[in-house]
């Protein structure tokens, strides 16, 4: 199960959350932009949370091990083929392909439908080693008929001050080059996304198991429509295995010329409940 906990602990529900919150009124404040940048933002940070949680095997295991029907396993199925590519240089290539990984569709253990290519590589050891690098690009990556394209790069800082484990991440272009992420919808209308995150691991003590994560960073973004807008974590979100929802924390949205968006998470209760100020007016709501 020390693998499931480590993948349970990037962010889930944040996205939820803002896609909710965002459809609140904002007591006379047009709301449309800020609907749309969160829809946006949800959508590209579970795009390439799912990504990474695809390759997690890559990380941590043997090759051998790569794909199974075990349990433990969160996404890959027999419909996903892992190649090792290079296992003898100071950076390991691995390739994911997603059924015959160009047109048919493989679906995974989450319900949601995927196609294309993984390409990982690993630098420096496995995930929870000390300088390891981790880059995850897509390649004709599609999820439930969402083209996504881009670069998540994962960098483990080791331990720093009382967390167990630092890890330093970004997003940015698939070709390691472009700016931004970019996922395409099938109705062929598009969005842009780059990030710089850092998460904070703490296992239970005395062991290796995780017992909660914190995250922080910003990111900013174009939504379908054009507009820019900006997202920054003001106070770190406290996620933990066994808890669907973000715990504590707190998150700003804020679509160019328009009023900030502060969604605060609560104090630390493992519950649904959020909190959403905007204009200087506070609504409570409950993430789905």
């Amino acid at each position: 199960m020390k693998k499931k906990l480590l993948t349970l602990c990037f962010i889930g529900a944040l996205s939820v959350a803002l896609i909710t919150s965002c459809n609140k009124k904002d007591d006379g404040v047009t709301d449309t932009d800020a609907q749309e940048a969160g829809g946006d933002f949800a959508e590209a940070d579970k795009s390439f949370s799912d990504a990474f949680d695809a390759t997690y095997d890559a990380t941590t295991s043997h090759p051998g091990l790569f794909k199974t029907d075990n349990a433990e396993t969160m996404l890959l199925t027999e419909c996903a083929t892992v190649t090792v590519e290079d296992s003898l240089s100071a950076t390991k290539k691995y390739l994911i392909s997603f059924g015959n990984g160009t047109t048919d569709s493989c679906l995974g253990k989450d319900g949601r439908y995927r196609k294309g290519k993984l390409h990982v590589s690993i630098t420096g050891g496995k995930f929870r080693t000390t300088g390891a690098i981790i880059s995850v690009t897509t390649d004709g990556y599609y999820v439930n008929s969402n083209h996504i394209q881009g670069t998540k790069t994962i960098v483990n800082k080791g331990a720093i001050g009382t967390a167990n484990i630092v890890y330093e991440i970004t997003i940015k272009g698939e070709d390691g080059s472009s700016e931004y992420a970019v996922i395409t919808r099938p109705n062929g209308k598009s969005h842009k996304w780059k990030a710089t995150r850092t998460r904070e691991v703490y296992f239970m003590t005395g062991t290796s198991i995780v017992d909660y994560c914190l995250h922080g960073g910003s990111g900013d973004g174009v939504t379908a429509g054009g507009a820019t807008y900006t997202v920054k974590i003001t106070n770190k979100l406290k996620t933990a295995p066994g808890c669907k929802w973000v715990e504590s924390g707190s998150i700003e949205i804020t679509p160019k010329g328009k009023l900030t968006r502060t969604i605060d998470f609560g104090t630390g209760a493992c519950d649904r409940l959020a909190t959403l100020t905007v204009n200087g007016k506070s609504f409570q709501f409950e993430m789905r």
